[in-house]
């Protein structure tokens, strides 16, 4: 009998110590191919984000070309219009785009504009086209004051990713995110691009993909929800502030080196597996990050039951 159990002992911790073993390479298997399945889910928001942005490169040449072939004063606001229209008509991705120009940049006519309904009392050139159902319309921008598609370009001569914000297109609550894009001329900024494009449709395509113990989500470069597979209610909250993450773990997500965790998810309150994958987009230094909360027996549950039967085995072999 002490033989016996003695063998059934040995054999209890073989089986735990290859269930062990088994948990660590599933998970790592595990690990490796969802951050594999996040790169691809990746590039749908990275194509978003290239067509808008091309869009805004096309545009900015076209006012370059504009301005050199033309004085200040034979300058036309109408010119700079239809530019605006072309590129909101052609890109169904751009929401909406306008432009701003520093005082008298463009044409030296502000003085002249103080009552233009595209402007401010300020006269400034600032036009902005939305397309509402198969019509572009224009509105004077506004906000460019304080706002980061405006202000940081100014401040760094470079393109920038606003954070994500509300705005209505089209009648209908949207989550918009907007490319600012300077415009330089000379070596000096006189005017920056504003592109807005819509990333609701991702929300969409995540609630498609995510299931109650796989979820997919989308953060900005803050950490705000941008998406959230299985909690739309979620967006714009905070996602390190509900996981807790300490400032190195927000360079971790951040990285373009894969990183994941384990933690207990509120999301589906069980222990998940974290997986990250950061978004780098072309011309900015403002990454995003798509990640996966997944439960973890989706990916060790057979290593799992190997350690239960193993100690199932051994107690009623010790009966």
């Amino acid at each position: 009998a002490i033989t016996l159990i003695g063998i059934v002992v040995m054999v209890t911790i073989l089986v735990s110590f290859v269930g062990y073993r088994a948990y660590e390479e599933l998970l790592e298997v595990g690990t490796r191919a969802q951050y594999n399945e996040l790169g691809a889910r990746s590039k749908a928001v990275i194509s978003r984000y290239e067509s808008v942005q091309q869009s805004g490169e096309d545009v900015r040449q076209r006012i370059y070309t504009y301005m050199q072939q033309q004085p200040p004063e034979a300058r036309s606001r109408e010119a700079l219009n239809e530019m605006l229209a072309d590129a909101a008509a052609s890109n169904d991705n751009l929401a909406g785009i306008g432009v701003v120009f520093e005082p008298n940049a463009f044409d030296g006519q502000d003085a002249a504009h103080v009552t233009d309904p595209l402007s401010d009392e300020s006269g400034r050139v600032m036009p902005y086209a939305d397309r509402e159902g198969n019509a572009v319309e224009f509105e004077g921008c506004t906000g460019y004051e304080t706002a980061t598609w405006y202000q940081k370009p100014k401040s760094t001569s470079k393109l920038v990713l606003s954070e994500a914000y509300y705005d209505e297109v089209n009648g209908k609550k949207a989550l918009l995110v907007s490319i600012g894009m300077p415009i330089i001329v000379d070596g000096h900024f006189i005017g920056a691009l504003s592109l807005d494009f819509d990333v609701s449709q991702i929300q969409e395509d995540f609630a498609k993909a995510s299931s109650s113990d796989n979820t997919y989500l989308l953060i900005d470069n803050e950490g705000d929800l941008v998406a959230h597979g299985t909690s739309p209610e979620s967006i714009m909250k905070n996602a390190f502030t509900i996981m807790q993450s300490t400032d190195e773990e927000k360079k971790e997500i951040y990285s373009e080196s894969p990183y994941s965790k384990e933690q207990h998810s509120t999301t589906t309150g069980k222990d998940s597996v974290y997986v990250f994958h950061s978004i780098h987009f072309r011309g900015t230094d403002r990454p995003w990050a798509i990640f996966s909360i997944t439960d973890r027996d989706k990916f060790v549950g057979a290593a799992h039951d190997m350690v239960i039967f193993s100690i199932v085995l051994a107690v009623i072999c010790t009966v």
